[in-house]
């Protein structure tokens, strides 16, 4: 269900956004890609932790079924929220989430809860195909395409190119390295075809998470916190392992 802005928690969410956002703008890139990784990591800790120690609550029978559904999805939640924030503000640091921003969260959310039933029914039962502790770092890896999602949400109109990074692609990507250039959206008037997707998200790459493709502008010049960005799967993977050389966010 998409959530409207007169909701508890929501209004203060919402906003117009960035999109009249230029690259010669002085605020374009504007915001400190350290703080962003800090504020990164530590949000991927609290998902790891959170997540596992309701696994525990679900396993040891202090919680049910709908008790760890309900509060697993509460914690993605938040996470894909500040994931996305973070993307964007990497990109514009005074971009608000729009209404839109909402709708495209929650229908990724509502994908997640029937496999977060069906996890916690495997966790009651004690027919896992994957330990919880690897279940969520599942959940952290989708963290870096939210993030790449969000990065997008806050790009000015255009044009970009699709390009390819140092590793082995699918044919999904080097066929967007090819098909461009891009418009951010369909609506944004430059007579180009749309950005088929974000880096990580699943929806090009079929290495999913795996991605090393990056969006640049398409006259070669990278996107503000690009090395940021590429870094996103490494820090998740180390957090995942349960260690990160990125300090915690004070």
């Amino acid at each position: 269900m998409v959530r409207r802005a007169h909701e508890p928690g929501i209004r203060e969410l919402t906003g117009p956004g960035s999109a009249f956002l230029h690259p010669g703008s002085s605020s374009f890139g504007l915001a400190d890609g350290g703080q962003l990784e800090r504020s990164f990591v530590a949000l991927g800790r609290r998902v790891r932790s959170d997540l596992i120690r309701l696994a525990d609550d679900l396993g040891s029978g202090t919680i049910g079924v709908s008790g760890y559904v309900n509060r697993a999805r509460a914690t993605i939640r938040t996470g894909y929220f500040t994931a996305y924030s973070l993307g964007a503000i990497s990109i514009f640091p005074f971009y608000t989430i729009t209404d839109r921003d909402i709708a495209v969260l929650d229908r990724e959310l509502d994908e997640e809860t029937g496999f977060l039933r069906k996890f916690a029914s495997d966790i009651r039962s004690g027919h896992l195909d994957l330990n919880p502790t690897r279940r969520s770092g599942l959940y952290l890896l989708a963290l870096r395409g939210i993030f790449e999602v969000g990065r997008v949400a806050a790009l000015p109109a255009g044009p970009f190119s699709w390009k390819l990074g140092d590793q082995e692609h699918c044919v999904s990507c080097v066929e967007a390295s090819v098909d461009g250039p891009y418009q951010k959206t369909r609506y944004s008037g430059l007579g180009l075809p749309e950005l088929p997707g974000a880096p990580g998200d699943g929806s090009v790459c079929l290495g999913l998470t795996r991605c090393g493709c990056r969006i640049v502008m398409a006259n070669g010049t990278p996107l503000p916190n690009q090395d940021l960005a590429d870094r996103m799967r490494g820090l998740l993977l180390e957090v995942m392992n349960g260690f990160s050389g990125a300090a915690p966010d004070s």
